[in-house]
């Protein structure tokens, strides 16, 4: 698997850990793709543009993995 290959592993290993983490921890319908990005990058300064687009696209994959497993 080359670098790039695992680096995505790795990211969406991180999203959908952050993300579960909070779902079990205030419920699902409480957490904002905001607040996983927030988690994520562990409150360092990033333009809101950014954080919302890396947001967006970690939500997607979440949704895209727990489709894989059968739980969307």
């Amino acid at each position: 698997m080359s670098l790039r290959e695992r680096k995505k592993v790795r990211t969406r290993e991180t999203i959908s850990g952050t993300a579960i983490e909070s779902f079990i921890a205030k419920g699902f319908a409480q957490v904002s793709i905001t607040e996983v990005a927030d988690r994520i990058v562990g409150g360092t300064s990033v333009d809101d543009a950014d954080a919302a687009a890396a947001a967006e696209q970690g939500f997607s994959l979440l949704v895209e993995g727990l489709g894989s497993v059968g739980l969307r």
